[in-house]
């Protein structure tokens, strides 16, 4: 595929089903377009909960039209989280001020962590998952990706986030208190 094809939306070749590794994503275009197509997914599907952990989010979609109006109606329902593991919270809201603006509106349906130490920060993982699907980007650099698909893949990255959460403080509130 080359980066001008439109990228399929789930992985090419097999899975973890028939005894095969789902063929790895390659390159920035077709790694970006599985990752909101992967979090437009989890969030039309109504996931209770949704994970993303980058260090700073930029090259998420967050300032997409679409990806804010799907988080709203996501939201809406009670019971909703989106838990967001990063570092560099100021530069995700300087370069997603539609995000930003949404995060302080929607703040009841907002987590946000950073790692208590910040050396671990430039080793998170850029991952999304949700109850049925996620997406790992496996490197920033070279832009490969996997998509999870599988029960057992999407668990074991849903414990992960929940492991590093345990090493985390909150971050980015809402509003800031002071004068």
């Amino acid at each position: 595929m080359t980066h001008t094809d439109t990228p399929s939306p789930g992985p090419t070749g097999g899975d973890a089903a028939d005894g095969r590794e789902p063929a790895l994503l390659h390159g920035r275009t077709e790694c970006l377009h599985a990752l909101r197509q992967t979090l437009l997914q989890s969030l039309d599907d109504g996931s209770p909960d949704v994970w993303w952990l980058d260090p700073d989010f930029v090259d998420w979609p967050l300032d997409d039209g679409d990806v804010i109006d799907a988080l709203t109606r996501w939201a809406r329902p009670a019971g909703r989280s989106l838990r967001l593991i990063g570092g560099r919270f100021d530069v995700t809201a300087h370069r997603h001020p539609r995000f930003a603006r949404w995060r302080r509106d929607w703040s009841h349906r907002f987590e946000a962590w950073t790692p208590v130490d910040p050396a671990q920060i430039a080793d998170l993982p850029t991952l999304l998952v949700c109850a049925r699907v996620g997406v790992e980007i496996l490197d920033r650099i070279q832009w490969r990706a996997r998509l999870l698909s599988q029960p057992q893949q999407v668990k074991q990255a849903r414990e992960h986030c929940e492991i590093l959460r345990q090493y985390c403080e909150s971050a980015w509130p809402a509003t800031t208190l002071g004068l």
